[in-house]
């Protein structure tokens, strides 16, 4: 058995074209695929980004602070929700900043919406290292295009988008690479577009990218109602494969209405004992529960 602890990161330099990868996904039938014997799988995507944000961390560069260091400002300013210092959520407060100038391949978007995310948490008490405050926040970013840098022709202004910024999305207006962007579908809402870059990235990485996924195959996934799990049933499931699902017994209906097949209440069994043999197993919960998840993909024959 191939056993692979990975960060999963989404991107792997590639276009994050998220309309076309998304509405590839959900408004056309997945291709047909024969099940296949392959060994099992272990994803662990415990505190991940997409990896258009992995190459800055593991280099160990300061996210925001290459931000301020890189953007001209304008005279313009706007409102951001800032942290000094880290801590708990008491250490955000509301600050006046200059807006951002987008540079060369850049854009700038007026913020509609955004989400937190685990990874935000984390930089805000200070476990990916050092920054530079005031720091702002918040990886997600959703909203539409007020103006674009140098070379950049794919947005014009008022185009609506998501995606991923290093600069932070928790202020009136963003700085995006244009390339960690995407063109928002016309149906979808500001503030729903804006959970999905990071944690669906996650999950369509972990499943596809990594774990190879099937239709037939059987995925364990655990937190099946958290950010990353509940975008993994639904992609799991469109890919045809059988999904087991962890969480609490409150969770159930939800997971099971994204689409789990069998849902496992982590207080009262022990998953690796129901889910055993499984090809895949997307670990997103920490590391107490490393040792029993090793256990439930299958060997090879």
């Amino acid at each position: 058995m191939t056993i692979s602890f990975t960060y999963t990161p989404f991107m792997d330099g590639r276009r994050a074209d998220l309309h076309a990868r998304f509405a590839d996904l959900f408004l056309k039938p997945p291709p047909k695929e024969e099940p296949r014997a392959r060994r099992g799988f272990f994803s662990s995507c415990v505190g991940v980004l997409p990896s258009i944000l992995l190459p800055s961390v593991l280099r160990g560069k300061r996210l925001g602070r290459e931000g301020r260091r890189k953007y001209s400002m304008s005279n313009e300013t706007m409102k951001a929700w800032v942290i000094d210092k880290f801590g708990g959520p008491e250490v955000y407060r509301v600050a006046e900043l200059p807006i951002p100038t987008p540079g060369e391949g850049e854009v700038l978007v007026k913020v509609q919406g955004s989400s937190f995310n685990p990874a935000d948490w984390k930089v805000r008490e200070g476990h990916f290292g050092s920054r530079e405050f005031p720091l702002v926040q918040l990886f997600d970013v959703s909203g539409v295009v007020a103006s674009t840098g140098a070379g950049v022709t794919e947005f014009g202004e008022g185009d609506a988008v998501y995606g991923v910024t290093y600069t932070g999305a928790a202020a009136e207006y963003a700085v995006v690479k244009a390339d960690h962007l995407g063109p928002r579908p016309t149906l979808m809402d500001p503030a729903d577009a804006a959970v999905v870059p990071v944690a669906a990235l996650t999950a369509y990485q972990a499943l596809f990218d990594h774990g190879q996924v099937t239709s037939g195959q059987k995925v364990l996934i655990h937190a099946g109602a958290g950010g990353v799990g509940s975008f993994a049933i639904q992609l799991a499931k469109w890919a045809g494969a059988f999904v087991y699902a962890t969480g609490s017994a409150r969770n159930h209906h939800l997971m099971r209405e994204l689409g789990a097949d069998e849902c496992i209440d982590y207080h009262s069994a022990k998953f690796e004992e129901v889910a055993k043999d499984v090809d895949m197993v997307l670990h997103s919960i920490g590391q107490d529960q490393v040792s029993a998840s090793l256990q439930a993909p299958r060997r090879a024959a």
